[in-house]
């Protein structure tokens, strides 16, 4: 058991216990919070300082690597407890359904339906519990409102597939004989659920009526770090990739 005192408007003792499960470290944390100033903390008896104390308890994951560093680091000095930053830790275990549907590609929808909240992207259980049943691929960082992308603990970015709707690809029958790369993409074994579908009206225009969707799926891990350096133009390097420009109607520039 360690403990770090600090002093602002309010007295923060924090103390922690940490559990070893192989490759990772449960961090049970707890924070007992005093409102008073030093010099009103020492007017009062043992009664009031109760009275004026809560306490907050919160728990996290980390790595075994990073616990070992932090520890080499700071010695028995716990102030880095206070610094985890959320790409270093888990706080809950993520649902197996939302991390399905992330390799699926699909877990940009899947906490809406129509606009409703659809179901929660974590799970209740305790993390001890996930520890102990050993369940830690469920130990995942969500950063896909930042990149699009979720990540272990130890910083390696999650292999998933690409869903790839008629904005992102571009593959209207303006500029593309649909049928022809429709028939070409269903020989792909990387593409799956290509299908031609009919422009929203508020984005239709002349002879730009119908379009094409489908999906990616990387031949293996290094090819999907390739297309993901950069996030911002993965269908372009899959367009590339799958030589879909053979498929342009020559007419168009």
């Amino acid at each position: 058991m360690k403990f770090l005192q600090m002093w602002h408007k309010t007295e923060k003792t924090t103390t922690f216990e940490s559990e070893l499960f192989g490759d990772y470290v449960l961090l049970n944390v707890s924070n007992r919070i005093f409102n008073c100033s030093r010099k009103q903390k020492e007017e009062f008896d043992e009664s009031e300082y109760k009275k004026n104390t809560r306490t907050t308890k919160e728990s996290c994951v980390v790595t075994k690597k990073y616990f070992d560093s932090k520890v080499e680091m700071y010695g028995d000095d716990p102030e880095w407890i206070l610094n985890i930053s959320d790409k270093e830790c888990v706080e809950e275990a993520m649902h197996p359904d939302y991390l399905a549907a992330y390799a699926n590609g699909e877990h940009e929808n899947y906490r809406y339906d129509n606009g409703k909240y659809k179901k929660p992207c974590t799970l209740t259980t305790p993390l001890q519990q996930i520890l102990q049943d050993g369940r830690t691929e469920l130990l995942v960082i969500d950063r896909s409102s930042h990149d699009h992308f979720f990540y272990d603990l130890n910083g390696k970015r999650l292999f998933r597939s690409f869903q790839f709707d008629y904005i992102q690809t571009q593959i209207s029958n303006k500029r593309y004989s649909l049928k022809k790369v429709l028939e070409y993409l269903k020989t792909i074994p990387q593409v799956s659920e290509a299908k031609i579908i009919e422009v929203l009206c508020y984005n239709q225009d002349i002879n730009n009526e119908k379009a094409l969707e489908f999906k990616y799926t990387p031949k293996d891990y290094e090819e999907f770090v390739k297309l993901t350096k950069k996030s911002t133009d993965i269908i372009y390097q899959v367009k590339e990739l799958l030589n879909l420009n053979q498929f342009r109607k020559e007419e168009d520039d």
